[in-house]
């Protein structure tokens, strides 16, 4: 079995159970969706977004379109980190929801007129990311993970938050 025991806590980081989680790849193909074309996959995990996502075997499964809440801060640059690559757009972002669509579904249903992708022969169809954009994201993501950290570290000085 595919099980492994998580524990969850709360916001101040006090743990208040534990679960056997399942990770999405099995999921999905105990669902027997495996080589399925999957329409849209909403992930509303509560700051758990890349473990979802790092979880993912993207090569057994046909998503389409993917819509990830993502927590404050850094965490948005994350899974750009993880889903652009693998050949997504960042469609839209509303309010905490971000849109990724699979280049190749923009390309097909030509839901998106952008030369490059329309040009694109289809066997190579992915996303194609400027030269240094790994280093430059890199650098924004410690950044943000920096400033995270100092406003949690004020709000812990503030009495906000309590001491883990």
């Amino acid at each position: 079995e595919d099980f492994s025991k998580r524990p969850f806590a709360d916001r101040d980081g006090n743990l208040e159970f534990y679960a056997e989680c399942l990770s999405l790849t099995e999921i999905l193909r105990r669902s027997e969706l495996e080589g399925e074309h999957i329409d849209v996959l909403s992930i509303d995990v509560e700051h758990q977004e890349l473990t979802v996502l790092n979880s993912l075997d993207f090569e057994r499964f046909d998503i389409r379109v993917i819509i990830v809440e993502v927590s404050r801060g850094a965490r948005w640059l994350e899974v750009d980190t993880v889903l652009l690559p693998r050949g997504y757009a960042k469609v839209a972002v509303l309010g905490r929801d971000v849109v990724y669509v699979k280049l190749e579904e923009l390309r097909s249903r030509q839901l998106a007129d952008w030369q490059l992708l329309l040009q694109s022969p289809e066997p190579q169809l992915q996303a194609t990311l400027p030269e240094g954009w790994t280093e430059m994201h890199q650098r924004v993501l410690d950044d943000e993970l920096e400033e995270e950290m100092r406003r949690e570290r004020k709000a812990m000085y503030e009495g906000l938050r309590r001491p883990r």
